[in-house]
């Protein structure tokens, strides 16, 4: 067994350190180089600058081992898969699935310019569209029969649309501005 900054290797290759990357791979001179580290028994991985210095204090990728959680540009990751500083791409033609051990599972696809919201139909499963501040509900729709509520989770099963509101007309129609309009 070999030890590099500890006595008591563990394993065949034991680098040790508790304040910086345990490994680095390197392609030569004048190239940045990857950092490995387990702080605490989570896993961290970075890069560094041509010199060998930290490019930034987070880490590119983390593995917390006591939640499971994956966090790519943050060393603190709160859920399952956080990404931090940056966007998440998924190709045309795929798809973003949400519980599909589940009978009602959902995805997210995009078919040419069409963000398209897929169902496996469940009596009662909805599609809602939810205000972040309020928590209202701003759109829903039946998965099983197709059926549009408005301002409504409770979209009536005998009208294609149900559109709900205690304050103002439930219905306008409008041919632009400037033009009367039916309320």
């Amino acid at each position: 067994r070999v030890g590099i900054g500890t006595s008591t290797p563990s394993w065949l290759l034991n680098p040790y350190s508790a304040t910086e990357p345990q490994l680095a791979l390197s392609a030569g001179a004048g190239i940045a180089q990857w950092t490995f580290r387990n702080a605490g028994g989570n896993f961290y991985l970075g890069t560094t600058t041509v010199a060998g210095t930290a490019t930034s204090s987070v880490s590119g990728l983390s593995i917390l081992t006591s939640s499971g959680n994956v966090g790519i540009g943050t060393d603190n990751p709160s859920a399952k898969l956080q990404v931090r500083g940056g966007d998440v791409l998924i190709d045309s033609g795929e798809t973003l699935q949400f519980d599909t051990t589940n009978p009602s599972f959902w995805s997210l696809g995009k078919s040419g310019n069409i963000l398209q919201a897929y169902v496996q139909p469940l009596a009662g499963a909805q599609f809602r569209v939810v205000n972040s501040s309020s928590g209202n509900v701003m759109l829903s729709v039946g998965s099983d029969t197709g059926v549009v509520g408005i301002s409504t989770t409770t979209p009536s099963g005998t009208n294609q649309l149900t559109v709900a509101s205690s304050t103002a007309p439930q219905l306008s129609l409008s041919a632009g501005a400037g033009l009367a309009q039916w309320a």
